[in-house]
């Protein structure tokens, strides 16, 4: 039996372990840049937020994850994905949530505080074959959060 076989999915394996990681440093990097920026304009903080995602059009799989943290702002919100291997969490890229608009993905199409279950719900941007619609429904979140979200984020 020859071992090239072997070699070829190790080597496979290490090219993706390498990648993972370097996608989480750049995402770790540009959060030590933001928090360093933005230290005075954070009002709170919210961990580890179960949510659900999805997008139409376009697909885009910076926009599908389970996870993520939350940091309000004065003038908006910042939703940081991430995923867990193990017991390490690894960053995926920020998205800021400012004047009814999510960065690159354009306006607020849809925006219910309580939907289903009590979730916060929101829908941006428009399907279409170059451009994608991104619905993010973040769960678990408190009475005093949905009022930060409606206020700093959705009210210009």
């Amino acid at each position: 039996m020859t071992p090239i076989p072997f070699i070829m999915i190790g080597g496979l394996l290490a090219i993706l372990i390498w990648s993972t990681k370097q996608a989480h440093d750049r995402a770790k990097f540009q959060l030590d840049q933001f928090y360093e920026r933005c230290k005075d304009q954070i009002l709170a903080e919210k961990k580890s937020v179960a949510c659900s995602t999805y997008t139409v059009g376009l697909k885009n799989s910076r926009y599908l994850f389970r996870r993520c943290d939350l940091i309000f702002l004065e003038k908006g919100l910042v939703i940081l994905p991430f995923y867990r291997i193990g017991k390490y969490k690894v960053m995926d890229y920020p998205m800021s949530i400012s004047d009814n608009s999510l960065t690159a993905i354009g306006a607020l199409k849809k925006f219910d505080l309580n939907s289903d279950s009590g979730n916060v719900f929101f829908e941006f941007g428009e399907a279409g074959f170059t451009t994608t619609c991104v619905g993010i429904t973040l769960k678990g979140l408190t009475p005093e959060e949905k009022e930060l979200i409606k206020v700093l984020t959705f009210q210009k």
